[in-house]
């Protein structure tokens, strides 16, 4: 059949052949077309993870700047708090009343009140010195003191008669003090005839003075300021002053609220007070 239709020969292998690139054209536009589909998968999938990524950086680095911004407030608060002698020595005080409460508890036999515990025997020292260590800071008081005594606008009240009373039994309350614990740490530097015990009994009862006379005046501002805070309740606000006028009532209810808690402290104070 070759040999007698050879042009019917050459025409079928040039369709075949044809067939065939065609068939191999469509599969390598097929593979093609595959292979763009899975690079824009891949570069789409990529893209997401960088999207992802950048957020989860954006939030690390915001989580550390919160950190670090929470961690300097909290450090220049406290250099604040510690640069004032008033802040350590209520400090110090806690600390002593703590580690004497523990004392108490951790002791589990007494003989004369005296702990035979050694972990409430450590406990107690550790709150002698401590309170030994206020004392070196009451030697910054008296300063205070006689700037009470000479400043109308004093530290201890606004009240002048208050004032004079809370600043005069302060001013003999802390030479007392300073013989006492010189007597204790250095006999050798006091005369003989000082009684330690004498003076701190003695200021101990100034202390108690200057408590109840602080407990009075506290009283008092209470009082007043719950009066200011109906007065300004019962008031008819204003259009234009409705937001003054609920910022003032704020402060208010806020100022009482902290007399209300130097009332609580001051009548806490007469416990050891009262026991000295």
């Amino acid at each position: 059949i070759k040999h007698r239709h050879p042009k019917n020969f050459l025409c079928n292998l040039w369709m075949s052949s044809l067939r065939k690139r065609n068939k191999e054209q469509q599969t390598s536009e097929v593979e093609q077309t595959e292979k763009f589909r899975w690079f824009d998968n891949d570069r789409s999938v990529n893209s997401i993870a960088k999207t992802q990524l950048d957020d989860m950086t954006t939030t690390h680095n915001q989580n550390d700047t919160t950190a670090k911004s929470t961690i300097d407030k909290f450090l220049s608060a406290t250099s604040s708090y510690c640069a004032n002698t008033n802040n350590i020595d209520k400090s110090l005080k806690l600390m002593s009343y703590l580690l004497w409460f523990l004392s108490k508890i951790s002791s589990s036999n007494t003989s004369n009140g005296i702990p035979s515990n050694k972990i409430s025997i450590g406990l107690r020292k550790l709150s002698a010195e401590i309170s030994f260590t206020r004392y070196v800071l009451r030697f910054f008081g008296m300063p205070v003191t006689v700037d009470a005594l000479r400043n109308p606008e004093s530290p201890f009240s606004k009240n002048k008669t208050v004032n004079k009373i809370m600043a005069y039994s302060m001013l003999l309350y802390y030479p007392l003090e300073y013989m006492a614990y010189a007597k204790w740490k250095a006999p050798e530097l006091v005369p003989e005839k000082v009684n330690a015990s004498w003076c701190s009994m003695w200021s101990t009862r100034l202390w108690m003075i200057y408590i109840i006379t602080d407990m009075i005046d506290s009283r008092k501002n209470v009082q007043t300021l719950i009066k200011e805070k109906v007065k300004m309740q019962n008031t008819k606000k204003e259009k234009g002053n409705q937001v003054v006028k609920s910022k003032e009532l704020n402060e208010i209810v806020h100022k009482i609220k902290f007399a209300r808690l130097h009332l609580l402290r001051c009548a806490l104070f007469t416990l050891p007070a009262v026991h000295w």
